[in-house]
């Protein structure tokens, strides 16, 4: 059997105008993981990332100081193959295309939303809310993605990389919390009220690992952060 390692990126810059960027700690954490895959002398034969920047650099600065203990079949291990189906949802574009209805449909939110960028607190039940509807499928918007394509290209990504690979590999993704959150609840048959709540504790620069063959995929192990606790000086631990 071959095992996929899905690795959420490090801290972006949440809040900032250019939130696909990682942060400080974001940079420290990718290097927390590299250190990790080269003391422990774990090899991919295949790496991947979405195209967002914060998955790209976090790939990207891990595998480079990992590369030595990569497999020597690859030519160039820091540099990973790019595919848009792990690229995460459009945070924004859910927040934008429910939060209006959500205001009008009971004016009560209207002082909540004010806050969303700004207190932690009411981002996470106010998108807790918005994210709902949005899977929910009843209020989709014309021109943005449905909950259900964003989970089919999930789906599509993982067949895709299991078909160029084959079996008995070992491949790593760098992505995003919510594509990580998917394919949990697709091993695991999980609600998506379950899913959700899950889905809030995915660390940045965690490990979740599922080992696969032609016919299954099984999750082998959620949301590892043994790496980044390794350094006690360091503050590794972020959610957002």
């Amino acid at each position: 059997m071959g095992t996929i390692w899905l690795i959420r990126h490090g801290q972006a810059c949440f809040g900032a105008d250019e939130y696909d960027v990682l942060s400080t700690t974001g940079f420290r954490q990718a290097e927390a993981l590299g250190r990790y895959f080269a003391r422990s002398k774990t090899g991919f034969d295949a790496v991947y990332t979405g195209t967002l920047k914060r998955q790209a650099d976090t790939a990207r600065r891990a595998m480079a100081l990992a590369c030595n203990a990569s497999s020597p079949t690859r030519q160039s291990p820091w540099e990973p193959a790019i595919l848009p189906e792990f690229n995460e949802y459009d945070f924004m574009a859910i927040i934008n295309s429910q939060l209006p209805a959500l205001v009008a449909e009971d004016p009560s939110f209207r002082e909540k939303s004010q806050k969303i960028f700004t207190d932690d607190a009411t981002f996470v039940a106010l998108f807790s809310i918005l994210f709902k509807r949005w899977t929910s499928g009843q209020y989709d918007i014309p021109g943005a993605e449905t909950f259900e394509q964003y989970r089919t290209r999930i789906h599509r990504g993982i067949s895709r990389i299991i078909a160029e690979n084959g079996t008995g590999r070992q491949i790593a993704v760098f992505t995003s919390g919510g594509v990580i959150a998917v394919m949990v609840q697709r091993a695991l048959n999980l609600s998506m009220a379950v899913t959700m709540e899950m889905g809030w504790q995915i660390c940045n620069a965690s490990i979740t690992r599922f080992v696969y063959d032609e016919n299954k995929l099984t999750m082998a192990g959620f949301n590892s952060v043994a790496h980044l606790r390794m350094d006690p000086d360091q503050d590794l631990i972020t959610y957002r």
